[in-house]
């Protein structure tokens, strides 16, 4: 499991479909999802869109870059799905989310 953790960890700003990652892991699509499941508790879907959204967290809190740049550096192909998916995970919007931050340096 440390190779597909490590290859998604390399990857996963890109997309990344479950059959290239399956064939890292030497299984069937079905066997891996399966597989991924039971160790991750999470679909391979919900695992990347975590992780993008935490590389995402660290961009918003580190730099002045614009919303629609970052969710595209983080993986996400469209910003009105990076801003719902942000939402439902974060509990605020990305651009809220970053906001805190520059008050805080502001300060």
């Amino acid at each position: 499991m440390s190779n597909v953790y490590d290859y998604i960890l390399d990857n996963f700003k890109r997309d990344l479909s479950l059959n290239e990652v399956a064939t890292i892991a030497n299984l069937s699509s079905s066997a891996f999802c399966r597989y991924f499941k039971k160790f991750t508790r999470k679909t391979l879907s919900e695992f990347l869109i975590d992780l993008r959204i935490g590389y995402a967290c660290k961009l918003l809190q580190n730099n002045n870059m614009g919303i629609s740049q970052i969710s595209l550096d983080a993986g996400f192909n469209n910003v009105s799905y990076f801003n719902r998916k942000f939402k439902v995970l974060k509990g605020e919007t990305p651009m809220e989310y970053q906001r805190h931050f520059i008050v805080k340096k502001a300060n």
